[in-house]
């Protein structure tokens, strides 16, 4: 309770007290003086009617004072409670924006940025890419290693990450266009330089590569700059065939380099099919040779076997013939002994 408010509570009862006290001692010489005088009398019953009100007044007024200020107190230690959580929510955000600002810091440096966005390149290729087709940290045989390829029917794609932020926060954060012209002049030598690298080390088509590679920048703005607000880096990464891709534009050809891997997938199981099938057909082919032969045999067993049949026939018919002749001869011979 404010205390202005208990100083007014506090006066009103102390009035109160002194008018009970005043009354009590004008109800006292009013009963000294009204012991022969009736009207009196009644004058003093109603002055104790009155002290008697004023006194139960004074009562609910204190009770009133204390439970207000019972509330107060109340309020006041949730007020003290709340503003201890407060007070402990800021500093839990205050340690986060410390971190944050740490890592901020640690960002700065260009090793730091240059992990980091390796990092979140390996995270979306290993999202998309199968890992059997994907290598991380791959090296040539001249010894250079980009941060990945992926490995198609077509060649390897070499795909390294850069982070050209440096000129590019003080072209943004320029005050004047001489700083400003300065600083995109700073922005485009180093991108320059980044894609000279790219393609000197990692286009090898006698490493079966393919005939471009592609540069990963780590942030959309800076990507941005580069294919869209500075035409002389779109042109020269052309020309040097290096493909400059965004975090979302990276999306999408990994989408595109996931289908081809799918086609080509596919083509493998079509001519593992085909060989199979013309497997297949040789075997048929030759099954159907030395079927034709086994028939030619049995053609050629049955053919000896009706010659031997009808060979048969005919000594079975020789030989009924000569038991024919015999028999009369043996008849005769009979008769002539008799």
């Amino acid at each position: 309770m404010p205390t202005s408010t208990f100083l007014i509570l506090s006066l009103i009862i102390s009035g109160f007290a002194a008018v009970i006290y005043f009354i009590n001692q004008r109800f006292q010489k009013l009963e000294e003086s009204s012991k022969k005088d009736e009207a009196m009398k009644v004058m003093s019953d109603w002055m104790k009617q009155i002290a008697e009100q004023t006194q139960v007044t004074r009562k609910e007024m204190q009770d009133r004072l204390e439970t207000s200020s019972k509330m107060t107190n109340e309020r006041l230690d949730n007020a003290a409670k709340v503003i201890a959580a407060v007070q402990k929510s800021l500093g839990q955000v205050g340690e986060v924006n410390r971190r944050i600002e740490e890592f901020q810091e640690a960002l700065r440096a260009p090793k730091t940025r240059g992990e980091v966005g390796e990092r979140v390149m390996y995270d979306l290729l290993k999202q998309v890419i199968p890992q059997q087709y994907l290598f991380l940290q791959h090296q040539f045989k001249n010894g250079q290693i980009v941060d990945a390829a992926v490995k198609t029917n077509s060649g390897v794609i070499p795909i390294d990450s850069k982070f050209p932020v440096e000129n590019y926060k003080k072209m943004v954060q320029a005050k004047s266009d001489t700083e400003r012209e300065s600083a995109k002049k700073d922005f485009t030598r180093d991108v320059k330089k980044h894609i000279d690298d790219i393609a000197k080390k990692y286009i090898l088509p006698d490493e079966d590569t393919v005939d471009f590679a592609v540069m990963y920048v780590n942030s959309e703005p800076v990507a941005y700059e580069v294919v869209v607000n500075i035409p002389e880096l779109a042109e020269y990464a052309h020309k040097r065939r290096v493909v400059v891709v965004s975090p979302q534009q990276f999306n999408h050809f990994l989408s595109l380099v996931y289908t081809t891997l799918q086609i080509q997938q596919i083509n493998q199981q079509a001519q593992f099919v085909l060989n199979a099938i013309k497997g297949i057909r040789q075997d048929a082919g030759r099954f159907s040779e030395d079927f034709r032969v086994l028939v030619k045999h049995i053609s050629n067993a049955k053919n000896m076997a009706d010659t031997a049949s009808s060979s048969f026939s005919q000594l079975t018919s020789k030989i009924e013939s000569a038991e024919s002749l015999g028999a009369p001869l043996e008849s005769e011979t009979l008769s002539l002994g008799t």
